[in-house]
């Protein structure tokens, strides 16, 4: 019993924890554009907050036009600019279940034009693939070894030279010598 109430002493600062949440409430972010994951997110922060408060025995009841304030001042141009036209017909203070239930349908909404404007977007872009064919009769091909035309991989007296080093255990010198005529040898 003398560690809980030692426990409550310590973390039970009713002060401290108001402070943090409304910390908490005023500190979110204004939309710079208009999505849905951010509507959400002020929705659910703001709702959690009044919740928080309210279970610590604050009376957030009548806080409603404050809240809707301060909530309204973070949205992203168009959605205010949307409650301002649904509120305009009523000359009553808002509350903020109404808009609570706003958020939740513009959210909602926008979620729907969102997925239905990826569908075409999640389609994978394949690039078309464009092949260069080269005739090898219209071009000057010329063996590095014995300047015939053909290339080196062709080249007889090459492919006999190499032959004979290999024959002698010169493998290196092959390899040497390929790289030297064909640095692509390497590539693999």
């Amino acid at each position: 019993m003398r560690c809980w109430n030692m426990l409550e002493t310590r973390y039970n600062n009713k002060r401290y924890l108001c402070n943090t949440i409304l910390k908490r409430l005023l500190a979110q972010p204004n939309a710079s554009t208009e999505t849905a994951n951010f509507i959400r997110e002020l929705l659910d922060t703001t709702s959690e907050c009044l919740g928080a408060l309210s279970s610590l025995g604050v009376d957030v009841t009548n806080w409603d036009i404050i809240i809707v304030y301060i909530t309204a001042l973070r949205l992203d141009h168009e959605s205010r600019k949307q409650w301002e036209l649904q509120s305009a017909n009523s000359t009553e203070l808002p509350t903020w279940k109404a808009f609570e239930e706003f958020l939740t349908n513009r959210f909602r909404a926008l979620e729907f034009v969102d997925s239905g404007s990826n569908v075409n977007q999640s389609k994978p872009h394949h690039p078309r693939k464009s092949f260069h064919v080269a005739d090898e009769s219209n071009r000057n091909i010329s063996c590095k070894y014995c300047k015939e035309p053909h290339r080196l991989a062709h080249c007889r007296n090459f492919l006999s030279v190499e032959a004979q080093i290999h024959d002698q255990g010169g493998e290196d010198l092959v390899q040497g010598v390929h790289v030297a005529h064909d640095p692509s040898v390497l590539e693999d």
